[in-house]
């Protein structure tokens, strides 16, 4: 939930595009992966702030990807938003975005 005054928020979006920078490395992982480039029908995670939603790559550009979310959010253009994927049954730090 978001509180804000009327008029004030951002708008609700349940399709996103972002402009995406992938790391050489998986975060968190025990092992050392590297991070293999994204593909059209990937489950995504997506955190921005503390807000957390999954999507999965309807589009590929080439820094850019779109996402259609399972949960919308309320966020301007410009957000940071970090990107993550299942790797061994856990979600991990893949690489991080700009809200288009």
């Amino acid at each position: 939930n978001v509180v804000g005054k009327i008029g004030s928020l951002p708008p609700m979006l349940s399709k996103v595009a972002i402009e995406a920078h992938l790391l050489d490395k998986v975060l968190g992982s025990e092992q050392q992966l590297t991070v293999d480039p994204i593909k059209r029908g990937e489950f995504i995670m997506i955190t921005i702030g503390t807000m957390a939603s999954a999507g999965v790559v309807t589009e590929l550009g080439k820094n850019l990807i779109h996402l259609d979310l399972k949960r919308p959010i309320c966020s301007p253009k410009g957000a940071i938003v970090a990107l993550s994927r299942r790797i061994n049954d856990r979600f991990r730090l893949i690489g991080y975005g700009y809200l288009q």
